[in-house]
């Protein structure tokens, strides 16, 4: 539904491309035994088998729903719940869209993603590990030359489950909570 609502939104014939971030804790747990990366029991319907497809169904969906509208970069953000499953997730959608040119996965191993989007650099992190004050510098070293392209810089998170959002020398980092 918020997939939904988000793309019924705005004029449709301006959107260029879609970047449609995957992750941040999107599947709950990281294994069959029902606990996160780092081991942390977690309640997750038992058959952990029905769940991934379930999530690998939902991924395509929305992907495919973005691809309606315009060209698709999935990037695959990587949570502290869900490490591996979700590097997994990534696997899938690469094979399940590699024939489809305007469908492209960022699954790299990094835990931070860095895309151009016209004048703005789009970062990508869950936050666990970092402070948000901390973000203001990172692209600038691990992406100068994306950071020497743009004029804008956002970070967006999604560890925390409150949305929030600062700005810190012309950076603004969001605190985006997963919907899952």
């Amino acid at each position: 539904d918020a997939l939904e609502d988000l793309l019924s939104r705005g004029d449709k014939s301006e959107i260029g491309s879609i970047i449609l971030p995957i992750g941040n804790d999107y599947f709950n747990v990281n294994s069959k035994d029902n606990v996160t990366a780092h081991g942390t029991p977690q309640n997750e319907d038992g058959r952990w088998q029905k769940s991934f497809r379930r999530g690998c169904k939902l991924a395509v969906w929305a992907a495919n729903k973005c691809h309606e509208i315009a060209p698709v970069k999935i990037v695959i953000v990587a949570g502290n719940h869900d490490l591996e499953r979700v590097f997994y997730l990534g696997e899938f959608l690469e094979a399940f869209f590699r024939n489809e040119k305007t469908i492209e996965v960022d699954n790299g191993p990094t835990p931070r993603k860095y895309h151009q989007a016209g004048q703005t650099l789009l970062c990508f992190t869950h936050g666990d590990r970092m402070k948000l004050n901390d973000l203001t510098h990172i692209a600038q070293v691990e992406r100068r030359d994306l950071w020497g392209k743009t004029k804008f810089c956002e970070w967006h998170l999604g560890h925390l489950h409150r949305e929030s959002a600062i700005e810190s020398g012309g950076v603004v980092a969001r605190v985006i909570p997963s919907l899952s």
